[in-house]
């Protein structure tokens, strides 16, 4: 007897990508029983991302309710004038040369050279992902500040120029924003385990670093750094999480290969 024909798989037989985290798989699986088509799923998906993003303000709301307890004030203070303490001349300009690297213009000149190379690498995907994620980290922290306007410490004379209010660190979101999010889709193009952890490993100690420079140069409260960081990291992570969402439901629109060739780690990169 003849065995029945299985039916093909939709978008060509490509075999689809499964999430390497067990809680991503079934949350995809969970939007996949609810939805029929691919916009309707990416749809659910990023709903379920705002509310990542509305979790981490609150999280914030809660730090700056903290910070205006003469405790929380005091460890601040307190942070700061042992980092004036251990300043020193080649520290200082070390920590110049650190914190440039999360100002608006460097992050704005390293989005336009990658996401250029991505776009045209056709890498389209990760292109628009690294443009939402640092314009929309940047949106996030401009309303974020105008509305905890925290004053800039005053501990000691700062030893660089800043505008605008204190909380959240707008260097500290750009850093977790930016580096976080280049070290994700750099990893999703290197070939093995290692690499990519050594990738992520260095691009943490970049986002630390930028970070401890804003307190130590006198321009943030070290609780204004880690509310940079928190924001930052849940903005990134729905970002990133994006990109595996269209991995994931991608046989749902199958011309997606011809627009972004890299969506599957396994596939050859296009070049």
């Amino acid at each position: 007897m003849q065995a029945p024909r299985q039916r093909p798989r939709e978008g060509g037989g490509r075999h689809r990508h499964e999430p390497d985290s067990a809680a991503l798989r079934g949350t995809f699986r969970w939007i996949e029983r609810y939805t029929s088509g691919f916009h309707s799923a990416i749809g659910v998906f990023l709903l379920l991302g705002f509310v990542i993003v509305v979790a981490a303000a609150a999280v914030l709301a809660l730090i700056a309710r903290w910070i205006r307890t003469d405790t929380a004030q005091g460890v601040d203070n307190t942070v700061l004038r042992w980092l004036d303490a251990s300043r020193t001349g080649r520290l200082d300009f070390i920590m110049m040369e650190i914190t440039a690297l999360g100002s608006g213009t460097v992050v704005g000149l390293m989005l336009l050279v990658a996401g250029t190379f991505l776009w045209l690498t056709r890498h389209r995907y990760s292109a628009v992902l690294l443009g939402i994620a640092v314009s929309g980290g940047a949106v996030l922290n401009v309303i974020l500040k105008y509305f905890f306007e925290r004053p800039r410490p005053d501990v000691f004379e700062w030893l660089t120029h800043a505008t605008h209010t204190s909380f959240p660190s707008g260097h500290a979101t750009n850093a977790v924003v930016l580096y976080g999010t280049l070290a994700y889709l750099i990893g999703r193009l290197e070939p093995t385990l290692q690499l990519r952890r050594i990738t992520r490993a260095f691009a943490l100690l970049l986002i630390l670093l930028i970070g401890l420079s804003r307190p130590y140069l006198g321009v943030h409260y070290p609780t204004d750094v880690i509310a940079g960081f928190i924001i930052g990291a849940a903005w990134a992570m729905v970002c990133a999480l994006g990109i595996e969402a269209v991995r994931f439901f991608q046989e749902r629109q199958p011309e997606i290969e011809r627009v972004e060739k890299d969506l599957d780690r396994d596939s050859p990169v296009a070049t």
